[in-house]
C-alpha cells in the first residue's frame, strides 16, 4: 500500500492506495483471468478423471476418484496462489 494525500475542502487527507502490479494495473486482466479459470478447470479435472481411469482399472472404486479430486484441488490452489501472489 502507498499512501498520497487528496484535497478536500482546502485540506490535505491522507488516503491509502494499493499498490500498483504488474505491467502498471491495480489487478489482473480479463485475459489473465479467462486463462487462470481455464487452468483452474484443468487442475481439478484432469487428476479426477486419472483417479477414474485407475478405478477402473483396479477396481479400487472410489478411492482413485477422492484421490485425484485432492490432488486436483490442492493444485488448483497452489496454481491460484502463485498468480494471485503478483497483485498482493
Amino acid at each position: 500500500m502507498t499512501t498520497s494525500t487528496v484535497p478536500l475542502r482546502g485540506f490535505a487527507v491522507p488516503v491509502a492506495m494499493p499498490a500498483e502490479g504488474p505491467e502498471g494495473r491495480n489487478g489482473p486482466s480479463g485475459a489473465a483471468l479467462f486463462g487462470l479459470g481455464g487452468f483452474l478447470a484443468a487442475a481439478v479435472l484432469i487428476p479426477l478423471l486419472i483417479g477414474l481411469v485407475v478405478d477402473a482399472a483396479a477396481h479400487t472404486s472410489p478411492v482413485g476418484l477422492f484421490v485425484g479430486l485432492a490432488l486436483g484441488i490442492a493444485a488448483a490452489c497452489a496454481g491460484l496462489w502463485a498468480q494471485l501472489r503478483r497483485y498482493m
